[in-house]
Formats: structure tokens, C-alpha cells, sequence
């Protein structure tokens, strides 16, 4: 479905990273203290790719060469003084950008949840930032000093940055009080190109499998004191999944003045979108067909506009101010298909606007260099989300239209202290960062409504809190440093989780707005962090770290019935925690070699209730509630992530490339208590043929994703024939009878029956007449007595309880109607083809099968329902096993064979 999380798991896309890693010699934090000089001379490009705010040898102010950054510049240089380090783990420098290009840094996770290339999913040392809305989101993204965390969910609309006309990704990991809230696991800094001492027109033309074709012009160069910087681009491609189609138009401008200690960039960014979402499948439906899209229609539309002053003033020699300043629209039209009942289409707009100012200065107190940093922000954010129940005539009616205005204050501090030297050796440096934020911010909730008899969703909340930040670095050598990092972190609860916080009345897919809630708590973290960096060689870094951060009152999203209905509420503490190694090694100033690998723990650390859709022990139908143990593995995050890549320089101009990534097994959304099969580990492998730069400035490229399972099939050996091998299936129409039946009947070997076959008088259309009862009791008596062990699969409820002495085992198979529906309807049109289509001659039949099939769960007991399945099971004399059928059918098959084997294999 559109914007929710509860379908579980995407296939994670690969992807190719476009740029080179540069290095720097120098491991120093201290060497960031060193005197400002008046005027930087202007850097040849090679070098400007490297962000000041990661290197340690760059001496003039790191806010002169990132105007834009602002108390992004002070909050990367403290994590360069607590970390220095190159920036081939902090900072990548980017030609033509995609947005995989985080995924080179250890501990770095991609995949694209929504089912299309261009919203994506990162998770960072388990923590996440996505598109995805319900999924509690624990990293900052800022483009150009703006903050583009939504205000609605903080989700992050990857679709909406200028990719393209990315000049470097920075990533700071673990919250910083520079960077502020929201930023719990880390934050993502991504600075825009602006114009160079050259001109330049760029064209560009792509095309690809799946319809893939893209189209960008680029302008840019001086015009002196000016620059100039200009693109276009155009995208769409149909996907490889089914109703995946994806259409992207953006526009980017930047103007930039220079002219002595004065720098200011002005730039305008519009997008205009339409994205398919075919949305993530469960297990079972990617055995089957992992292309197919059981909610086609689904579909996000967003609209941006956005204006970002960023503006720096040397003042003396020891003093600069930056000021950066943005106003932003974004409206937004998402439509969610809804097998059961009325479809969803919400309306968004969203009206943003605000600014940080920062003044840096350097001291020298007992002839110690120091570096202090003050600012003040704000911002202002106007939301108004309006949602339609919609009928498959279009006829729409108000389901809820909410308001949020909020607004956001914080102050921050920060001071860096050259503290001692020559403590232990004559070159070494010991250095303190101590620093401060104060974050608050209100909501306030206006409700149009309430709308269909519910409490309105009117109110105010106000949330506060300092959060601290103590970093201490100990550079014993220039080639060897060792580091110490404390930190709080504070996320306040969004606007959809502070209007869909009640388990009483939960949100139709994710819309804001439907009751009065309870209240919920603000996320706060306390961060640790250990580590080292060496450069071993000259050819040779090696980093190491060991982290911990434990989060109190974390927000979930919870899906009571597998549906796109979500409630958020507390969890209580959770904890992430683990290792981190990262090396690298050029040889030859050819090769460029890289290994990352991390270990991340991430698990609830106190016992709590959750509602599932998953039929847990003595719940015969959702919302059913899984007790979560201390210890539990949080879902979505795998332990073990590996990255490497080999870069290899064919001349100065041409690079090929290729890298690799291993992500291990992950617990599914809804298997929070950890009972069932955890996602399968994959690898991924990406190739880029060709990096092309001439001196002339043209350019060329490709780049070759592909994805390999990690545990390809395997053959299984057949289990003797069982004598007690007579095993009834029964479910819903839809809910996987027949399938699990044939797969259970091939893995013991026997024989598989389905009680259709004899219902039904064999038809061309099918399914037109049915057979006496007398006539198919006989029929089904003949097949069973002609084999000693069997599967039989269907309903028999009304019409052959004379078959139930012969059941050794029955089993009963629930799936969520959605799921169900959606199965139906795809066997349905493929049975059929158009006959079914709008219009189509069975087109009614079809209609009334499916309104039939959506009365299962609530129908009553003298029809083919629920009601009539439990009370008929009630009355067996063999034992009754429930299983899910959103499970993997590999997962249901040994589950079955151990209940008739007693465990053996």
C-alpha cells in the first residue's frame, strides 16, 4: 500500500554509487584549531570535493568553503574533532549523483520499501529514515542547511532532492546538539553544486530496461562576482514491478555572489511527481510472484517548491556569521486502493518557513586554541491534511481534516578546546568539544470535523528539553587517534502520531486526525561512542568503533489487523548498540579498495503487549496481542551488514568500479515477539562500466545493479508416505488452501484432493453448476478409499461430516481479507482474462464473487464464514492446527510435517 509500513519487507534495490572517496593524509582534530587566515584562496575542484567539516588539515573557517551548512558546519566539525578521520567514511564528492551513494559507508543499509527506484529507505546503525509513513524515523536529512524531514510523520521524500546536482553526502553518526532533534541515530548532509570558473552545457540522455528513459540539461559558470548554476531533468520508467510506474520533473537554479569575505548563495528548487507504489509483499506473495502488485491504483503525487538563502560575512579576523534562510510549499495527493470497502485519497499542504543564524569564534584562552559556536533557529510549519473515503464511482466523502501548526525554537552552543599537547609523546594533542542544545516545540491541532460521530482531534502539545553533547579526542600521532563521544538525542512525536495515538480508534491508512488520543511521550537517546582511527601505511586506514545508544519511550507504529489501520504508542526502552570496522587501501594510485563491515544490535530492552495481526497462542483472529520478551530483536534491522567496493583508475579520466553488499537476516514487522522466520540474508553486487571525465567536461556512465540471494534453493528429499498422512485444510476462499495442499502433498509424497472437484459438475465456464449432495459424498468417498494417505483440501462444512473420523489432522489457514481479496481478484482476471474486465459479460459474477468472499470474517453461521469454520472445528475429534497464511509456504509445509511426524525431519 501508498505511505504505511505494514506489508512487510521489500526486495532491497541495488544500486551503483557515483563518485570517488578522496583522501586526506593528516588524522588530526587539532589541526582544525590552527589560526583562521583572512581569505582562503579558492580550491582547484579535486580538492573542494572534500568537506572541511570531516578534514582535519584544513585550516581556513570550514563555513568559507560550505556556505549553506550552517550549523551543519559546526555540528560536522565537531564530530570531525571528536572523529578525525578521512572523508572516505563522512563525506563522499559526487559528479552526477544517486542516491545509493551512502550505502559505500559501513553500517549503511538501503532498500526501497514502497516498491519503486526513487523512494528509498537508509538505515543507519538501526536507526531509519524513509519515505514510508508509520515507521518510526530516527535520522535528520538537510539539504543545504534545510532540514527536509516532513513535519507531518518526519518521513523523508528521497524523490524530492536534487539528486542529480549533488556535490557531496555528508554522513555524521549518533545525534549531535548542532544538528537537533530527530537526529538519534545520525544525520545525512547533502550540499548542492553551484557554478564553477568553467562554462558548461551539459545534455544528458539515459535509457534502460523496464521503460527506463531520463533527460537532463545542465547550465553553470562564472559570471563574475556571480555564478551561475542551472538543470533540468526528466524521469520515468514503468518498473519492474506491476502498476510501479514512476515520472519525476524537476527544475534546480542556484545563484551565488563571491566578493571578498562576502558569500551567498540563493536557490530555487521545484519537483513535480507521480510515483506508483506497488508497496512491499509478504513472504508468500514473492514465492509466488514477487512483480505482482495486489493494489494497483496506489499512488503518491507530490508538488515542491522551495527557496533557500544561505548567506556568510567574515567579521574581523576571528568572527563569521552564517545565516541561512527558506520558505517551502508542498502539496501532495495520495490515493490508497482498498480491497474492502471505500478507497483513500488525502490531500496535503504544507507551507514551511524559517532560518538558523550562527556566529563562530576563535580564541586563544592560556594560549590554548578554541573554537566557540553560538545559534538560534527557528521554523514554522503550516499542515493541513484532508481525507476522502472514495467509491469505485469516485463519489467522495469527508472521512478528516485536520490542521497542525507548529512551531520550533532552539539555541545551541558549542565550544571546542585545544587542551593539552605533549601529554605522552611530543606530537600528540588531547581536545574537548562540550555542547548544548535546547530544543521546543508546540503543536497545535485543529480539528474541521470530527467527522462519521468521532471525538474531535483538537489540542496542543508542547515538548522541550536541553540536550548535551561532550566529545573527547586524543591524537596520539598524526597517524593515530583515539575518541570518546557522549551525547543525548530528543525526537518530539509528530503530528500523525500525536493524532493516531489511540488503539480505540486507529488510523485508516495513516490519515491524521480520527480521535482525541492519549498522550504521547517524546523519544530521547544517550549516545556512547569508542573508537580509533589509524592510518597503519600510507596506502592503508583502517577505522574502529563501538557504539551504544538506548532510547527511552520509543514510538511504534502497530497494525492491529494487517490492514493499513495504524496506531502509534510508546514501547518503553529499546537499545542499539554494536561494532563498526571500516578499511581502505589505495595501491598504485590506481586501485582504491574498501571493507565495512558492522554488527548492530537492536532489541527491546524491557517486556511489552503489542498488537498483531499474526494469530498468536489462544487468539483465533486478529487484532491479536504478542507479548514481546526483553532481549526481542526489533524488526527491519538486520545484525550484520558488509559492504566493499574496488575502484580502479583507468586514466584521469575514465574510472570502473564495482562493489558489493551483504545484509543478513531480519525479523518481519508484526513478528515483534520473534516466533516466526526471520527475511532471508541477500547480497547485492553493483557495476559501474564507465566514469567518464574529459578535460573538455563531457561525461558518460552506466551503472549494472544486480541482486543475488543468499540462500538460493535447494532440493528437498521426500518423507516416506505416512499412514497417518490424512491432513484436511480449510480456510476463506483466497487464503491458500489448494497451494499449501499441493506443496504438503509433494513434500510427504501422497496424494492431493480438492474438494472443488467434487462440488462442482466440471464446466467451460467452471463453477456453474453444483453436483448433489449424495453424488459428491459418493465421488469424494471413492478417491479417498483409493489411497492410504491424502490431502484434502477446501470446505466440507454442511455436507461431509461423514469424512470426519477419517481426518488424522485438520488444519485452518486465516489470512488477512485484504491479502485475500487481492489473491482472488489476480486468480479471478487470470482465469477469465477480459470476460471479467469492466464491462466484461462475467463482470457481475465477478463482482458478486468477490462481495461474497469480503463476508467471510463477519458473516454469519449459516454461510460459508468464520463463524461457521470455528464452530464446525469445535466439534472435531482430531487434533486442529492454525496457521498463518501470509507465512512462508516453505515455513507452513515443515510446520505441518513436524505435527505429523513428532518432530522428525
Amino acid at each position: 500500500m501508498g505511505h504505511d509500513a505494514q506489508h512487510g519487507p521489500a526486495i532491497p534495490r541495488a544500486g551503483a554509487v557515483d563518485g570517488v572517496l578522496a583522501g586526506t593524509r593528516d588524522l588530526r582534530a587539532g589541526a582544525l584549531l590552527q589560526p583562521r587566515r583572512r581569505r582562503a584562496a579558492r580550491r582547484p575542484r579535486s580538492e573542494r570535493l572534500l568537506s572541511p567539516l570531516t578534514r582535519p588539515d584544513v585550516r581556513p573557517t570550514p563555513l568559507a568553503a560550505l556556505v549553506g551548512t550552517l550549523a551543519l558546519a559546526a555540528a560536522a566539525l565537531a564530530a570531525a574533532q571528536e572523529r578525525p578521520a578521512p572523508p572516505t567514511d563522512e563525506t563522499i564528492g559526487l559528479p552526477p549523483v544517486v542516491v545509493t551513494a551512502p550505502a559505500r559507508l559501513p553500517g549503511v543499509t538501503l532498500n526501497d520499501e514502497q516498491g519503486n527506484s526513487v523512494q528509498t529507505d537508509v538505515s543507519l546503525r538501526g536507526f531509519q529514515v524513509t519515505s514510508v509513513t508509520g515507521v518510526p524515523q530516527g535520522i535528520s536529512v538537510f539539504v543545504d542547511g534545510v532540514r527536509v524531514n516532513e513535519p507531518t510523520a518526519e518521513e523523508v521524500n528521497f524523490d524530492l532532492i536534487p539528486l542529480d546536482d549533488i556535490e557531496r553526502i555528508e554522513v555524521i553518526r549518533g545525534p549531535t546538539a548542532l544538528f537537533g532533534r530527530n537526529a538519534l541515530g545520525g544525520s545525512i548532509n547533502i550540499v548542492t553544486r553551484r557554478g564553477e570558473e568553467v562554462r558548461e552545457i551539459e545534455p544528458a540522455v539515459e535509457a534502460g530496461s523496464f521503460g527506463r528513459q531520463k533527460y537532463r540539461l545542465r547550465l553553470s559558470g562564472p559570471l563574475a562576482p556571480f555564478d551561475y548554476y542551472l538543470s533540468g531533468t526528466y524521469f520515468d520508467e514503468t518498473g519492474w514491478r506491476e502498476a510501479s510506474e514512476v515520472r519525476l520533473g524537476k527544475l534546480f537554479g542556484k545563484l551565488g555572489f563571491r566578493a571578498g569575505d562576502t558569500d551567498v548563495t540563493l536557490s530555487f528548487q521545484r519537483a513535480q511527481n507521480r510515483l506508483e507504489q506497488a508497496g512491499s509483499l509478504p513472504l508468500s506473495e514473492l514465492q509466488r510472484d514477487r512483480r505482482q502488485n495486489f493494489t494497483a491504483g496506489d499512488f503518491f503525487a507530490p508538488l515542491l517548491n522551495l527557496v533557500t538563502l544561505n548567506a556568510q560575512q567574515q567579521l574581523g579576523e576571528r568572527t563569521s556569521l552564517s545565516v541561512n534562510g527558506f520558505a517551502r510549499t508542498l502539496d501532495t495527493q495520495q490515493f490508497n486502493v482498498n480491497l474492502i470497502g471505500a478507497s483513500t485519497r488525502s490531500f496535503g499542504h504544507t507551507v514551511s518557513a524559517g532560518g538558523v543564524a550562527q556566529i563562530d569564534h576563535d580564541t586563544r584562552p592560556f594560549d590554548r586554541a578554541n573554537r566557540l559556536t553560538v545559534g538560534l533557529e527557528y521554523a514554522h510549519h503550516d499542515a493541513v491534511l484532508t481525507t476522502f473515503d472514495e467509491t469505485a464511482g469516485g463519489v467522495r466523502t469527508v472521512d478528516s481534516k485536520v490542521h497542525d501548526d507548529q512551531h520550533a525554537w532552539a539555541v545551541y552552543a558549542q565550544d571546542t578546546l585545544d587542551v593539552a599537547r605533549g601529554l605522552l609523546r611530543e606530537d600528540d594533542q588531547l581536545v574537548l568539544t562540550v555542547a548544548t542544545r535546547f530544543d521546543w516545540v508546540r503543536h497545535q491541532i485543529g480539528d474541521v470535523g470530527p467527522f462519521g460521530g468521532r471525538p474531535s482531534a483538537a489540542g496542543t502539545d508542547t515538548f522541550s528539553r536541553p540536550n548535551p553533547r561532550v566529545g573527547l579526542n586524543y591524537n596520539l600521532s598524526p597517524a593515530a587517534n583515539l575518541y570518546f563521544v557522549y551525547a543525548q538525542g530528543f525526537r518530539a512525536p509528530a503530528f500523525l502520531e500525536l493524532t493516531c495515538a489511540n488503539p480505540g480508534s486507529v488510523c485508516p491508512g495513516l490519515q491524521a486526525g480520527v480521535a482525541s488520543d492519549p498522550p504521547i511521550k517524546a523519544v530521547t537517546v544517550d549516545h556512547y561512542e569508542l573508537g580509533t582511527r589509524l592510518a597503519l601505511r600510507n596506502w592503508l586506514h583502517l577505522d574502529l568503533a563501538l557504539f551504544r545508544t538506548d532510547v527511552h519511550d520509543d514510538i511504534f507504529s502497530i497494525s492491529p489487523t494487517g490492514t493499513t489501520a495504524v496506531f502509534f504508542q510508546n514501547v518503553g526502552e529499546t537499545r542499539r548498540q554494536g561494532a563498526e570496522v571500516f578499511a581502505r587501501a589505495t595501491l598504485d594510485r590506481r586501485w582504491e579498495l574498501s571493507l565495512g563491515y558492522t554488527y548492530t544490535e537492536s532489541t527491546f530492552r524491557e517486556d511489552v503487549d503489542l498488537a498483531t495481526p499474526r494469530l498468536t497462542a489462544g487468539c483465533v483472529a486478529p487484532p491479536c496481542l504478542e507479548h514481546v520478551s526483553r532481549g526481542s530483536d526489533l524488526p527491519l534491522l538486520p545484525r550484520h551488514r558488509l559492504n566493499a567496493s574496488v575502484d580502479y583508475r583507468v586514466t584521469p579520466w575514465l574510472t570502473l568500479w564495482t562493489s558489493g553488499a551483504f545484509v543478513g537476516a531480519q525479523r518481519l514487522r508484526g513478528d515483534e515477539e520473534n516466533v516466526e522466520r526471520t527475511l532471508t540474508p541477500y547480497v547485492t553486487l553493483s557495476a559501474r562500466d564507465l566514469r567518464a571525465q574529459p578535460a573538455g567536461g563531457r561525461r558518460a556512465g552506466g551503472a549494472v545493479p544486480h541482486a543475488v540471494a543468499a540462500d538460493p534453493r535447494r532440493r528437498r528429499r521426500r518423507l516416506p508416505v505416512l499412514s497417518v498422512a490424512r491432513v484436511h485444510l480449510l480456510g476463506a476462499s483466497g487464503s491458500g488452501t489448494t497451494t499449501l495442499g499441493r506443496a504438503l502433498a509433494g513434500r510427504l509424497g501422497c496424494a492431493h484432493l480438492d474438494t472443488d472437484d467434487f462440488f462442482w459438475h466440471p464446466t467451460d465456464p467452471p463453477f456453474e453448476t453444483i453436483r448433489e449432495r449424495g453424488e459428491r459424498v459418493a465421488l469424494l468417498d471413492t478417491a479417498l478409499a483409493r489411497q492410504p494417505a491424502w490431502i484434502l483440501s477446501g470446505s466440507l462444512c454442511g455436507w461431509g461430516d461423514v469424512f470426519i473420523p477419517r481426518f488424522d489432522l485438520v488444519v485452518f489457514l486465516w489470512l488477512p481479507a485484504e491479502l485475500r481479496l487481492a489473491r482472488l481478484a489476480e486468480r479471478e482476471r487470470a482465469r477469465y482474462g477480459g470476460a471479467v474486465a469492466p464491462g466484461g459479460p462475467l463482470r457481475a459474477k465477478y463482482e458478486a464473487f468477490l462481495a461474497w468472499a469480503a463476508r467471510y470474517d463477519d458473516g454469519g453461521p449459516v454461510e460459508r464464514s468464520r463463524a461457521m469454520h470455528e464452530h464446525w472445528l469445535a466439534t472435531l475429534p482430531c487434533p486442529v492446527m492454525r496457521l498463518d497464511g501470509a507465512t512462508p509456504i516453505d515455513a507452513n509445509v515443515a510446520a505441518m510435517v513436524r505435527a505429523l511426524t513428532g518432530g522428525a525431519r
